[in-house]
């Protein structure tokens, strides 16, 4: 009797597995975004999102926009080729529902209506633009995914993009309060690339870092009059979380990583420590030396320290000593929308 059932454990366990696999629901993501356009297909149960393929094409939407005022065509044409490719590559991956998402510079460019055109007619597909709440509450909600994050009174969730960065204060049962600043990497080294020397330098970060303490202040205000406070008082366990492109090359290269590990990134706080002497090393390394640090993509080692510049800011206004990084984010709060 007890071998009969120990023989059946492990197909009851096999049974349990598949009938799980059976009931998911295998969705995909596209994110048009101000520096490049992603992909997520993952599978669904409820709430639970098992990632199964990610990536990323670089295409620069939003530089030429900051410049000029005006998206240049060929980032244009760029931007819609990837969108295709990643189309085509999540229905090959049998995706039942593919969302086209846009951030950042889409809300801003006149131009983009042309490209969603194109999208439709090309794809059948409605790209969508997320208002700038809309954008937080779902970086907050993916963050929120993963079984890794615990939060036993307040969390904290910023996303740092291209061209804007979301905060978001919830607790254990709502968000709070959260607000968009338009401040991104992208954005910040088109300003200030023209006064750049390379490497940029440390005079220049520190200018740059009062422009982003500045502009959070004016734009997140009505978040961080509630969080400072939370995050003085260590008895409110308060837990911050930043995602997006610059924080998953900061956890990267802060783990010397060659090739992508979301369990390594997602497991060991960062320090501000550490952070501060990262984000001066960073500045102080000219743009080929930057594309040679481990866990470093090269196409983004001309942006990467703005972006850094800003994750420094909001942990250095927070006064936490240290904060966690999240590769979920807005698609996977899109995944399950």
């Amino acid at each position: 009797m007890n071998a009969f059932l120990q023989s059946r454990k492990p197909k009851n366990k096999i049974q349990k597995t598949l009938n799980s696999r059976i009931n998911m629901e295998r969705r995909a993501v596209i994110d048009i975004g101000t520096n490049s356009v992603k992909l997520l297909v993952g599978d669904i149960q409820n709430t639970k999102v098992i990632p199964v393929f990610e990536t990323a094409i670089q295409t620069r939407l939003g530089e030429d926009f900051f410049k000029t005022g005006r998206i240049a065509t060929s980032a244009l044409e760029t931007t819609l080729k990837a969108v295709l490719e990643l189309h085509q590559k999540a229905k090959k991956m049998s995706a039942s529902k593919i969302r086209i998402i846009s951030t950042g510079v889409a809300r801003l460019a006149p131009e983009i209506k042309d490209l969603f055109f194109k999208i439709k007619a090309m794809t059948g597909e409605e790209a969508r633009i997320l208002s700038p709440d809309q954008e937080a509450l779902l970086a907050y909600k993916g963050v929120t995914t993963s079984p890794t994050i615990h939060h036993l009174t307040y969390l904290v969730v910023f996303d740092v993009g291209g061209g804007s960065t979301e905060l978001v204060l919830g607790n254990t049962n709502k968000v709070i309060q959260w607000a968009s600043c338009d401040l991104g990497a992208v954005q910040l080294w088109v300003k200030y690339s023209k006064l750049a020397d390379d490497p940029p330098g440390l005079t220049l970060l520190n200018k740059c870092r009062t422009d982003i303490r500045s502009r959070l202040l004016s734009n997140a205000k009505n978040l961080f009059q509630p969080a400072i406070p939370l995050a003085a008082n260590t008895k409110n366990l308060i837990t911050v979380v930043g995602t997006g492109g610059t924080c998953t090359i900061l956890g990267c290269v802060a783990n010397s990583l060659t090739e992508f590990d979301r369990e390594r990134i997602e497991s060991n706080p960062l320090t501000f420590n550490f952070l501060t002497k990262l984000c001066e090393t960073v500045w102080t390394m000219n743009l080929s030396q930057r594309k040679t640090l481990p866990g470093m993509p090269p196409d983004r080692a001309d942006i990467f320290p703005f972006g850094l510049a800003i994750v420094v800011e909001i942990i250095s206004m927070l006064g936490l000593p240290s904060f966690y990084i999240s590769t979920r984010g807005v698609r996977f709060g899109s995944l399950i929308e």
